[in-house]
């Protein structure tokens, strides 16, 4: 896995700020929610490696929300690394998020190409513009076609009859 965290702090002491996962384009995006005179910030994973995304209250407490006022462990960098799209949203806080490629498979001497951006704008539309703006980029500079496949939607499954409902 390769990755980065970015501790968000957008505005006087970094509160009250969000961060959020757009899972339909695979872009991470922190605003600050008092002040819109703030610009919006992001990053994406832009070559073709599996995204992950965890977006964190920097105060959390709870496995599904470390946090990191309480000391970041290696086993919560690994979860916030490696868990897919685990979190898609903080609350408003002060806030972080780790964007990261992988699992890669590699073998001694190999080499592999992770290529993130990080930009901003006003506004998220402005935002999500600079956004495609660093694919068509990297697509000129390198003639690497960065794609972004959304993960599969999740199956709900109903059970019946469902022994739950007799308890």
């Amino acid at each position: 896995y390769c990755g980065i965290y970015c501790d968000w702090d957008l505005g006087p002491g970094g509160k009250p700020n969000l961060t959020k996962f757009d899972v339909s384009d695979g872009i991470m995006y922190a605003y600050n929610t008092a002040l819109s005179s703030l610009p919006y910030v992001g990053m994406q994973l832009i070559s073709n490696q599996q995204v992950n995304a965890f977006m964190m209250d920097n105060d959390g407490t709870t496995a599904e929300n470390p946090g990191v006022y309480d000391g970041f462990t290696y086993a919560e960098k690994w979860q916030t690394l490696s868990s897919g799209i685990g979190r898609v949203q903080s609350n408003e806080t002060d806030a972080s998020s780790v964007i990261s490629a992988g699992p890669m498979k590699m073998k001694s001497g190999d080499t592999a190409r992770v290529v993130f951006s990080i930009f901003a704008g006003q506004t998220l539309a402005e935002l999500k513009t600079a956004a495609e703006k660093a694919r068509k980029t990297l697509k000129d500079l390198t003639g690497i076609n960065p794609g972004y496949t959304p993960p599969p939607p999740y199956l709900a499954v109903t059970v019946n009859p469902n022994p739950i409902n007799d308890i």
